[in-house]
């Protein structure tokens, strides 16, 4: 967890985000960021998801992780996003469910990436 390019992603919902997450883990909503409302299951243009990952601390720059609270489907969806737009992506098998289960860390206070988002300001995706 020393790579400065990882960036961890819960994509499950906010309050079980508030209630605990891997450490220095960004929170973004799946049904609210990156579905086009107007067409069911349908993608969100490149530039809104851009807008959505940058605001996550995530640039194409970047290794994800992403994860669920309480389904995997959630996770497998955000990777296919994240996929079809070229990022570096993997899910965090079991979510953090089995992350709390093997004993590694939880943090429970709110972490931003605007330092890193500062020098790593490329945002760019394909």
């Amino acid at each position: 967890m020393g790579d400065p390019y990882l960036r961890i992603v819960n994509v499950g919902s906010y309050s079980s985000f508030q209630q605990g997450r891997i450490a220095n883990a960004s929170h973004l909503s799946l049904g609210y960021k990156l579905k086009d409302k107007s067409t069911p299951n349908s993608l969100v243009p490149g530039k809104v998801f851009e807008q959505a990952v940058a605001k996550a601390g995530v640039s194409n720059h970047n290794k994800v992780v992403v994860y669920g609270t309480t389904s995997s489907k959630i996770a497998t969806r955000a990777w296919w996003v994240f996929k079809r737009y070229g990022m570096d992506v993997a899910v965090l098998d079991g979510g953090i469910k089995q992350w709390k289960k093997h004993g590694f860390a939880v943090e429970y206070e709110w972490v931003t990436y605007l330092a890193l988002l500062s020098s790593t300001s490329h945002t760019h995706t394909h």
